[in-house]
């Protein structure tokens, strides 16, 4: 596996079975290995595909010392292709065994681990803003131009047409939002676990300021798929359900379906 010569010096000795490592993301992940040394992850985005890497890599900056994240060690671009190359936390996704079957363990962790990101202090954040508005005009975007259709819509249990679907975002636009540091994909995939506590959050492309309930939304799917569906309320409830709005949570429910 080739790569170019700014990132190969920081792999020199290193060796990878070459099996891409993704998940949902859009970039490829390659686990490069050396006796005595870190093991390192490669993420490789190419072309405009996926959340950009170097917003990845300036939050992973920002939250050093902050929460528990990988270290950067290099980033690179070069013609239409990003890399970015970290060092390996400790610990294995959530979605994993043995975890994705000891749900009394993993949900506790998971809610746990929100509310430390949505303690972080945001002074000086240098990552984007995301908006009620901002997602609606994003929304409106996809349903104009056929990103989100019916068919992909029926594919999620939606028997709604994308017009109709946004009918009910506009219909549910909160009036007061909250401001605070958000991960933007809070998944079971983006959560490390080691020796039953947490080691780590990853992926952090969309990161940024915005309303708790985006995360709570991206969580609420991520454990309906890999733990179930009657581990949400637990989840609520050990999150903290006095910070939870129900018709803020419907808007970004809706609006999770468009964006």
């Amino acid at each position: 596996m080739t790569h170019p010569a700014a990132i190969q010096t920081y792999l020199s000795g290193y060796t990878t079975t070459g099996e891409n490592h993704r998940t949902s993301s859009q970039s490829q992940i390659y686990l490069y290995q050396k006796p005595n040394a870190p093991d390192l992850f490669l993420k490789i985005n190419i072309g405009a595909t996926g959340a950009p890497l170097i917003r990845e890599k300036e939050a992973m900056n920002w939250l050093q010392g902050k929460l528990p994240v990988p270290p950067v060690v290099a980033y690179h671009e070069e013609k239409n292709t990003t890399y970015l190359i970290t060092k390996r936390l400790p610990g294995i996704s959530s979605h994993e065994e043995p975890y994705r079957h000891n749900q009394e363990i993993t949900f506790r962790i998971l809610s746990e681990g929100l509310r430390a990101i949505h303690k972080v202090k945001a002074i000086g954040c240098p990552l984007p803003q995301y908006t009620a508005d901002g997602l609606i005009q994003e929304a409106k975007h996809n349903v104009q131009t056929g990103v989100v259709t019916t068919q992909s819509l029926k594919s999620r249990g939606d028997s709604r047409t994308p017009q109709e679907a946004l009918n009910q975002v506009l219909s549910l636009r909160p009036l007061k939002e909250q401001n605070i540091f958000t991960h933007g994909d809070y998944c079971s995939p983006n959560i490390l676990i080691h020796n039953n506590r947490l080691s780590g959050f990853i992926d952090w492309g969309s990161a940024g300021m915005g309303d708790p309930h985006r995360d709570l939304v991206s969580a609420q799917y991520s454990i309906r798929r890999n733990l179930g569906e009657e581990w949400i309320d637990p989840f609520f409830d050990h999150y903290g359900r006095e910070h939870i709005n129900e018709d803020i949570l419907a808007f970004y429910t809706a609006i999770y379906e468009l964006t």
